[in-house]
């Protein structure tokens, strides 16, 4: 009876470790990606709230799927990032969006929570085919909405409201059903191609 009641605690920790270096931790290019986010982004000092990026350390041998804020993964790769917390009480981030983002090859929802990132939504999101969801909304994003983003062919929704982007809407050629703009600097026609 003692003899299982060893094994049993033993098999446990083989398997753990077994798990851990099994190749089930985060793609290397998705943590190179989310390095590269987080360089460009801060969280606006707030004593109501809990800065976003305090789990995102990467000096801890953990894996980001499991321990960071606004991660989700699927097989080993990102598939959902939140960044920011949808709290009243939170300011936000503050900084830029990362081209890096376009390396977490199998997002397929990006959400931005209200804050203060400036500059241009990067045009390297297209090559993320398997986006269905991109959410940037209430922050100081300008320039023009990269035209690409309505080709990719599995997004749904598309909500860049409360910005201060201008310029042109292209004609979507994707699955779009929900495209939330609410700015006065952009100019075009609505997608046809969405439903009524």
């Amino acid at each position: 009876m003692a003899k299982s009641s060893f094994l049993s605690p033993l098999y446990l920790i083989l398997n753990l470790l077994a798990y851990s270096v099994s190749g089930n931790r985060i793609n290397p290019s998705d943590l190179a990606a989310l390095h590269q986010i987080q360089d460009s982004l801060t969280d606006i000092p707030s004593a109501a709230a809990a800065p976003f990026f305090s789990t995102w350390d990467f000096s801890v041998v953990t894996d980001p799927c499991y321990s960071f804020a606004g991660v989700m993964c699927s097989s080993s790769r990102v598939s959902i990032l939140t960044l920011g917390i949808d709290l009243s009480e939170s300011p936000g981030l503050a900084g830029t969006l990362s081209p890096a983002i376009a390396y977490l090859a199998e997002l397929t929802q990006l959400i931005l929570f209200s804050g203060i990132v400036i500059g241009p939504i990067p045009p390297a999101l297209a090559f993320l085919c398997n986006l269905q969801v991109i959410s940037l909304t209430n922050n100081c994003l300008t320039g023009r909405i990269p035209p690409q983003i309505f080709s990719l062919l599995n997004l749904h929704t598309l909500d860049l409201s409360r910005n201060q982007l201008s310029g042109d809407i292209s004609p979507a050629t994707n699955q779009l059903k929900v495209l939330v703009l609410a700015s006065k600097r952009l100019s075009g026609q609505i997608p046809r191609t969405l439903p009524a």
